[in-house]
């Protein structure tokens, strides 16, 4: 846990100790460790601990919650791409235009959304061909419904790890390397959201 007078060092420290050690030199932060002493994460705390991450790795991906509140638009405010993720549903596609007329509110640009289409192969009536022209947007990516993740979900083991030759597994790593490959200035680290809607 972090003190409210935490220093730089204290929030570098906090980091290195929240990182689990993943797959190919690649780590993920467990946010509830990083909580500061039972407090609201607020925006400048949370900015702090964006900075140093930034600092530590070339790419960060913060899965953020659906509403644009505090936090969320801290890391808005430091992101390079935002992939928004929509599915096959009409009150998804509803909650992703509605995002989608925030951000413009907000003047986030438009060139820096990509759009994952999640549970791509389901059948259920609506296809990506339809949520692109509701949303007047194109795919960039399309993640599978894929029966590793419930049960990767349930043994604590994500699938991109546990069962790399999975349809989901491959699917995310087309996703990764798109961030990879993407042209970045040198010693500025790649800042991702990824948006729920």
């Amino acid at each position: 846990m972090l003190r409210v007078d935490a220093t730089h060092q204290d929030v570098a420290r906090a980091c290195d100790e929240a990182v689990e050690h993943g797959f190919a030199g690649n780590a993920h932060f467990q946010t509830d460790d990083i909580l500061l002493e039972g407090e609201a994460v607020t925006e400048s705390k949370l900015a702090r601990l964006l900075e140093v991450a930034r600092e530590s790795y070339d790419v960060i991906v913060v899965d953020t919650s659906p509403f644009f509140h505090g936090p969320m638009l801290a890391t808005l405010d430091r992101t390079d791409e935002l992939l928004m993720v929509c599915g096959l549903d009409v009150p998804t596609l509803k909650n992703v235009r509605l995002s989608l007329q925030t951000l413009e509110l907000l003047s986030f640009p438009a060139s820096r959304i990509r759009f994952v289409l999640n549970r791509a192969n389901s059948k259920v009536g609506m296809s990506k061909k339809e949520v692109e022209g509701a949303l007047d947007v194109k795919i960039g990516f399309e993640v599978p419904s894929d029966r590793a993740v419930p049960l990767g979900v349930n043994r604590g083991a994500p699938p991109v790890i546990a069962d790399t030759g999975c349809d989901f597994a491959r699917a995310i790593r087309v996703v990764s390397k798109s961030l990879l490959t993407t042209e970045q200035p040198k010693k500025r680290r790649k800042f991702a959201a990824l948006a729920r809607a």
